[in-house]
């Protein structure tokens, strides 16, 4: 009996180490490069369990132009490849391993998420706050602009409806992409109203309800607690839009227009955003948000930012995001120093 509950015993041990190795949330990229080969490759992948475009890890092919990518998720994210004017997103899955051959132009990615990767690959990805947003007193052209936009998405979620349901992708992959286009285009939407929320009635500005509408249709109908949010493509463009669209919708616009200028008169602005965000925003959301505010503003050479920076380590000691902004503060503070020297 002795003997053979060790061996029950070892056999579930290996057993075990079976499914551990099966399930380490480590995903592969391979890739090879033909014609001209880049000295340095740059890719932006998941930190955490978050994405933001800024955060970029870069790594060096070898002479013959090939490449391999670890990538650490417990969930399907999304991998942006980039060097020169050469720009490729490949879909990711947990355990999953993907080849990607690039020679100029012809781009060609094998891999568990082919279905979703050929109809995302030919998708817009252009920062969506960059989408047909005209400054406009026309309301038409603000409802024509609309219209596109709300048919585009339709029309992509029906074809990526179809993809799901030939059985080619996961639910996992699916619910990813479907979340991730509904952040884009709802950006677009609310970018759209908030360029055109002003309007001039008797020679003075004020604020259209109109466009106060649809700013708060378009964030309203995206949750920030789906699961698949920090690891949509411009989660970080949508949570600073959502925190403007609070503010013109709690606050006295012209009273926050005068705190605003008070604190942009000594050199404080990026303290206000900062604080603004703290009242709309909690937790993880709020941790991503300013470590992605202040990589993004990092090319400001200024000593507010160090002390914001200074006090996002206080707060967050283990953040994942403390090794992409150390680099860029450390670049502050020697400019600083220079400064003062002369």
């Amino acid at each position: 009996m002795f003997w053979i509950m060790r061996v029950l015993l070892f056999s579930s041990l290996i057993l075990l180490s079976f499914i551990v190795i099966g399930q380490n949330n480590t995903a592969l990229i391979k890739g090879k490069i033909t014609g001209n080969i880049p000295e340095k490759i740059n890719y932006t992948a998941p930190v955490g369990d978050s994405y933001f475009w800024n955060y970029s890890n870069s790594f060096q092919p070898d002479s013959l132009g090939n490449f391999a990518i670890t990538i650490n998720t417990a969930r399907p994210c999304f991998v942006n490849i980039y060097y020169a004017d050469e720009s490729h997103s490949i879909i990711v899955e947990p355990n999953g391993e993907y080849e990607i051959n690039i020679n100029q132009n012809q781009v060609n990615i094998n891999g568990s998420t082919d279905g979703a990767q050929n109809f995302y690959t030919n998708l817009l990805r252009i920062n969506p706050r960059a989408c047909d947003n005209p400054i406009s007193t026309d309301t038409s052209t603000v409802d024509i602009i609309k219209l596109k936009l709300d048919e585009s998405l339709a029309k992509e979620l029906s074809d990526l409806l179809n993809i799901y349901s030939s059985g080619s992708i996961s639910k996992d992959v699916y619910e990813l992409v479907k979340f991730d286009r509904e952040v884009y285009y709802k950006i677009a939407l609310a970018n759209l109203a908030s360029k055109n929320l002003l309007v001039t009635q008797n020679g003075k500005e004020v604020v259209s309800s109109e466009m106060m509408k649809l700013w708060v249709d378009a964030v309203s109908s995206i949750s920030l607690t789906n699961l698949n949010f920090l690891h949509s493509t411009y989660a970080y463009d949508f949570l600073d839009i959502y925190i403007w669209c609070q503010i013109y919708t709690h606050q006295n616009i012209d009273e926050f227009n005068s705190v605003r200028k008070e604190f942009r008169q000594k050199n404080l602005v990026h303290t206000h955003t900062l604080s603004l965000a703290r009242m709309y925003l909690q937790g993880d959301l709020l941790e991503f948000y300013k470590a992605a505010y202040l990589h993004l503003n990092s090319f400001r050479a200024t000593k507010e930012l160090l002390s914001l920076f200074e006090s996002f380590i206080v707060e967050y000691p283990n953040s994942n995001y403390t090794p992409y902004l150390k680099p860029k503060m450390s670049t502050i503070g020697e400019k600083l120093k220079l400064q003062d020297m002369e």
